[in-house]
């Protein structure tokens, strides 16, 4: 099995609909990715498609995170959808990785996802950075990952906003 991963396009949209509906079992991601798109909120150049023959299988987009002047530049991993036939054989690892290493070219200094820790942690996503940042998610799953390093060395809380579009999803 070949997968190609390559930027999200326009025409992806309807594919991308089927594909979050499909992964998550429900509306609420698809809506979400739209909302995100329709308000402006995808950070260019990062939102990944994961293709095989043709076939949209997987997607992932980071969307910027409000902070206060003088914090570090932050960005959010959310969401990250597989379609079910093809979780659990690397693709979903494909974009993050992906991902990461665009969102350090562009300069964003951290990433911030709410997940399991298990998952993400293998990306250097950490739970104790996750303490730092303070968002209507902190907790448990909330973790954070430095993509410059010691962007969190001197920060001892980070007080960070998610777009409007997560406040419905």
């Amino acid at each position: 099995m070949v997968i190609a991963v390559r930027n999200e396009v326009p025409s992806d949209a309807a594919a991308l609909h089927r594909l979050h509906k499909e992964a998550f079992g429900r509306e609420e991601e698809a809506r979400l990715v739209e909302t995100l798109r329709w308000d402006g909120d995808l950070v260019p150049g990062l939102s990944f498609v994961a293709e095989s023959e043709g076939r949209i299988v997987g997607h992932l987009l980071f969307t910027t995170l409000s902070a206060p002047a003088r914090s570090p530049l932050a960005l959010a991993l959310a969401p990250l959808s597989v379609s079910p036939e093809f979780q659990k054989k690397g693709i979903g690892a494909q974009l993050v990785s992906a991902g990461l290493k665009r969102a350090r070219k562009l300069g964003f200094q951290i990433a911030v996802v709410l997940g399991e820790p298990k998952y993400y942690g293998r990306f250097g996503f950490s739970v104790e950075l996750g303490k730092k940042i303070v968002c209507p998610y902190s907790g448990a799953h909330l973790m954070a990952l430095e993509l410059e390093k010691g962007a969190l060395r001197r920060v001892e809380r980070l007080e960070v906003a998610y777009p409007k579009a997560f406040e419905v999803s």
